[in-house]
């Protein structure tokens, strides 16, 4: 079952990382979360139990996201990193 995805917290920093190194806008990031998208959670060693969010923009480019929960019952989370797959 999909995860309520209400509000996604992009830190200033975040949005600067993931627009400089992996040319990806916060605007690209709601587009997905807030669409259609698949989503599992995924545990890693270093930084837990987080969201892999995957879609496409409108444009068609497919970014996959990790977000972090704040409040999972109020669609409430905060974007770790956002990356846009390379077209072949």
């Amino acid at each position: 079952m999909a995860e309520l995805i209400y509000h996604v917290e992009i830190s200033s920093g975040i949005n600067a990382k993931i627009n400089s190194k992996h040319g990806v806008s916060a605007d690209e990031v709601r587009e997905v979360c807030y669409g259609r998208r698949e989503d599992r959670w995924h545990t890693h060693r270093k930084h837990g139990r987080r969201l892999l969010v995957v879609g496409n923009t409108r444009s068609g480019r497919t970014l996959k996201i990790i977000l972090h929960p704040i409040d999972r019952q109020q669609g409430r989370w905060r974007l770790k990193t956002a990356i846009a797959e390379k077209r072949r």
